[in-house]
């Protein structure tokens, strides 16, 4: 990595938590330029009218989703601890996505006596109509995190998010406006956050979020910021 750093003209990195670890560690810093990921808004509308084809497979009430793969960083496990403190009768839990850690994780779960109340869909690919039928999402990585992919599906659906404080996680979520930013590890800042979200996520909140995804990371946004840096490269 650093070989290739010294031979570029510029270093793109998605969030500010990776330049700020870049200067710590005195790599060519004056090269780094911050373009966050993209969520392409009308792609994920487009999709999120669809049914979920697996909608029959949940169980009715409120949903809160977790998003990622199933690896030690992404910490799940905490999410189902959590999940077991969450004594709201009608809510249930769901674990999209597939990894390293699945059976450990529905070993957990069954130790944790959740029952039915937690579902392991596996790889999805149909998210945003999935994420039309949740009404919280969450993301609990505890390292080697950038600009989470998860955390803009769930702002474009207009979910409230709760977040561990790790890599970007803040640059997306506004504490108490949009979502919850909690410790990572913490099972119990985590599981009151969830309950909270639950309570507090209103339309209101839900088009801020919206919003927030339109103005700064839908494509034609994105497309300018690297075209600019591109010209900025050749001119010099």
């Amino acid at each position: 990595m650093r070989q290739a750093d010294r031979g570029a003209c510029a270093i793109v990195v998605n969030a500010e938590t990776i330049k700020r670890h870049i200067f710590k560690h005195k790599r060519r810093s004056k090269k780094v330029r911050v373009i966050p990921n993209l969520l392409d808004i009308d792609a994920f509308d487009r999709s999120a009218v669809q049914k979920f084809s697996r909608v029959d497979e949940l169980r009715p009430g409120r949903r809160v989703i977790i998003l990622s793969r199933l690896d030690p960083e992404k910490d799940v496990a905490s999410f189902i601890r959590a999940a077991a403190q969450i004594k709201v009768p009608d809510v249930s839990f769901l674990v999209a996505g597939d990894g390293l850690q699945r059976l450990e994780l529905e070993e957990l779960a069954l130790d944790l006596k959740l029952g039915a109340r937690i579902q392991f869909l596996g790889e999805v690919n149909e998210v945003p109509a999935l994420l039309r039928e949740c009404n919280v999402g969450c993301l609990v990585p505890r390292a080697n995190e950038g600009l989470s992919n998860s955390i803009l599906e769930y702002m474009a659906a207009g979910l409230p998010v709760v977040a561990t404080d790790c890599g970007g996680n803040r640059e997306l979520v506004e504490h108490s406006k949009t979502g919850y930013v909690v410790p990572t590890g913490d099972v119990l800042a985590l599981a009151k956050a969830i309950e909270h979200s639950l309570q507090n996520g209103g339309a209101a909140m839900g088009q801020k979020r919206r919003s927030r995804v339109e103005e700064k990371y839908r494509l034609p946004v994105i497309v300018t910021q690297f075209a600019e840096l591109y010209c900025e490269i050749a001119g010099t």
